[in-house]
């Protein structure tokens, strides 16, 4: 099935509203999105609201000691991102959220992109996951805890995943360094869409 990107996404404004941070940033080059997109073009960032008003946060077994972050799960190349939203969010929490709001969208290109050409977007929204106790249904994720943190600490993980040493990740591929800079600009965007509604 071939997904109509621009349809799907005036879909997604008329159910969870605008998105209150919409930008394209350039990161990495053109080799790295190569390498790091050739299974998935676009991912889901789950803001996920559990009671006193906190945001759940989690670790995988083989990050640095003391990093959490937000969920994020990659959309298949046959799914629509809301399809994605919901499979992730049971996958990685076996949580039933029902969302709230479309927060932000994220575009990257590479960096010396004269064109400007999209290669890579992070979609995150806000859901309401306050029922249950979050637990991981999919083994393979390698959840190693999760962490309730409130609102206003985001922009602090964000300054977190920005500092992460210059360390290679035989996981990940690449380094610390990058995959935190990476990681912390949709951090940075929730923060900022939190902050307006």
């Amino acid at each position: 099935m071939t997904i109509n990107q621009q349809q799907e996404m005036e879909e997604l404004v008329q159910r969870f509203g605008t998105p209150l941070v919409h930008r394209t940033v350039p990161f990495g080059t053109s080799t790295y999105w190569t390498q790091q997109a050739w299974n998935r073009t676009r991912e889901v960032c789950m803001v996920i609201r559990r009671p006193h008003d906190c945001l759940l946060t989690f670790t995988k077994t083989f990050y640095p000691q003391g990093v959490y972050r937000l969920l994020t799960g990659g959309v298949e190349f046959h799914e629509t991102v809301l399809e994605a939203l919901h499979r992730e969010v049971y996958e990685e929490t076996g949580l039933q959220a029902s969302v709230e709001r479309f927060l932000a969208c994220i575009s990257y290109h590479a960096e010396e992109d004269k064109d400007s050409a999209i290669r890579f977007t992070t979609f995150a929204f806000l859901l309401d996951g306050r029922e249950g106790t979050p637990q991981v249904i999919d083994p393979q994720e390698q959840l190693a805890s999760y962490q309730e943190v409130p609102i206003d600490e985001i922009g602090h993980i964000a300054q977190q995943l920005e500092c992460l040493p210059d360390t290679h990740s035989s996981m990940l591929k690449e380094s610390w360094k990058h995959w935190g800079r990476f990681r912390a600009v949709i951090h940075r965007a929730v923060a900022e869409s939190l902050q307006m509604l």
